[in-house]
């Protein structure tokens, strides 16, 4: 997720930049946006918490509704073995 945020964010920036320094219109005010983070990432919660607070400071709307995550383990929970459960649960789930 990282190297795709950091491009987000530089685009992002640029539209800002002319919001912020060339006194245009912010084209991002009232558009929603949202976010959903599916996978054995166990700092997914905080992943999304993070990019909603980004969204917002671009000036997008932030409905909690676009915002979801999923993971199969809580932190204690990690092993080797959870990764193999993790794919088969996704598939039942998901797929």
């Amino acid at each position: 997720m990282n190297a795709f945020f950091q491009k987000l964010i530089e685009r992002l920036t640029w539209l800002e930049n002319r919001h912020s320094t060339l006194r245009e219109e912010n084209i991002l005010k009232d558009i929603d946006a949202g976010l959903i983070v599916v996978g054995h990432n166990l700092r997914g919660g905080e992943i999304l918490d993070a990019q909603k607070q980004v969204h917002g400071f671009f000036g997008f709307k932030t409905p909690h509704a676009l915002y979801w995550n999923w993971s199969y383990t809580n932190p204690e929970d990690e092993s080797n073995a959870s990764y193999v459960e993790a794919g088969k649960a996704f598939r039942e789930t998901f797929l």
